[in-house]
């Protein structure tokens, strides 16, 4: 994120003299780093006096007497520092303005963020085909964000939350027997395969999932490019739907004591 944001200088006030990318795609930290370690202020801005090496004076860099001497490298970076001072004028009258690198106007946006994202993603068809079929369907926005963290494997389970916060249990609380991974939340459990198979009798859909990775990979599932039959929107609507009833039903007993029944499932269903 900090490589996406630059700035424009006018008085230095706002801009980080060493830490801000102001002066070009690096900061002068990382253009510089031994003439930074000498620096007394870290957090020095630009509209003031740096102890050691520049300054501004009447809207001017100007260079101070530094007490001791260079080595060759720091004489190096130092002479390089001076030159990439020397494109730059502090403007005293002007505000320094922050932009955001990736879209043209210069403000951020969630469109140009994402697009910065996706251009630097790889897909294969496999993951393609999980967001194709995350997002595409015609269903509540609220179940395409859970079945993307779905995908993503970063629902919180007890399992996963137990890597940073120890809970009492991790048993999953729909059946209390086994630990809540994401393969048992959603295909392991014998009340879920339950569920599971009345959905298939019901759909002639293939719903015998041992894990969630298969869930995804089954062809009735896996929205086909260019396929509009019965069989392959209803997929895309009873998968969802099976999943967000799972963990509905699951939220229910843990935040409010309710008990797992087939028939309260199905009215969630």
């Amino acid at each position: 994120m900090g490589r996406a944001i630059v700035w424009n200088l006018g008085n230095g006030a706002s801009v980080n003299f060493w830490q801000d990318r102001w002066s070009g795609v690096d900061n002068l930290r990382e253009l510089a780093p031994d003439i930074y370690q000498l620096a007394v202020r870290k957090n020095f801005h630009s509209g003031g006096v740096l102890s050691i090496g520049v300054g501004v004076l009447d809207n001017s860099w100007v260079l101070e007497l530094l007490q001791g001497r260079l080595n060759a490298g720091e004489t190096c970076q130092f002479t390089e520092l001076l030159g990439r001072l020397g494109q730059f004028r502090p403007q005293g009258d002007v505000e320094d303005l922050c932009r955001w690198r990736h879209a043209t106007s210069g403000k951020h946006s969630v469109k140009s963020a994402y697009n910065k994202w996706s251009r630097g993603q790889t897909w294969n068809s496999r993951t393609y085909a999980k967001f194709a079929q995350t997002w595409s369907p015609k269903i509540l926005l609220k179940i395409k964000v859970f079945m993307w963290f779905l995908f993503l494997e970063r629902l919180p389970t007890k399992v996963y939350r137990s890597r940073w916060a120890p809970e009492d249990s991790t048993d999953y609380a729909l059946c209390v027997t086994d630990t809540e991974t994401i393969d048992h939340l959603f295909c392991m459990c014998e009340v879920v395969q339950d569920f599971w198979a009345v959905v298939g009798r019901y759909t002639g859909m293939h719903t015998s999932f041992q894990t969630v990775e298969e869930m995804w990979a089954t062809g009735k599932v896996m929205k086909r490019s260019g396929d509009q039959s019965r069989e392959a929107v209803v997929s895309q609507l009873i998968v969802p739907a099976g999943a967000w009833t799972i963990w509905k039903t699951r939220n229910d007993v843990i935040f409010n004591g309710s008990r797992v029944y087939q028939e309260n499932m199905w009215d969630m269903f």
